[in-house]
């Protein structure tokens, strides 16, 4: 169990640095959120897009936090995946979902 303890912090940072963009909590800026020059021109789609990241982001922690705890035997290279990839696919459904919601913003 103890391979696991800075997967787990890991964990637990990802999830608490997701909880202020599900508030709405960060305002726009260049070093924390989803930052993209969309996002950033746009105060709405800032909150928007930083809202869905934020649960995305969660969810993926505690994806990676259930599968480490239950899969405890796993290599470290292993470890590292099951923390990486739920992130990766978070970061890439927020990035799609941003677009989105920017692209049905533009056409009205």
């Amino acid at each position: 169990m103890g391979a696991i303890i800075p997967f787990l912090f890991a964990c637990g940072i990802i999830a608490a640095v997701s909880v202020p963009l599900i508030l709405r909590a960060v305002p726009p800026n260049p070093w924390y959120g989803l930052r993209t020059k969309q996002t950033l021109s746009d105060r709405e789609l800032w909150f928007s897009a930083n809202y869905f990241a934020g649960w995305a982001f969660l969810v993926a922690a505690l994806v990676s936090a259930a599968i480490l705890i239950a899969m405890t035997e796993i290599t470290p290279t292993y470890r590292a995946l099951v923390l990486l990839a739920p992130v990766c696919v978070a970061l890439a459904i927020s990035l799609v979902y941003a677009n989105k919601i920017n692209t049905a913003k533009a056409k009205r």
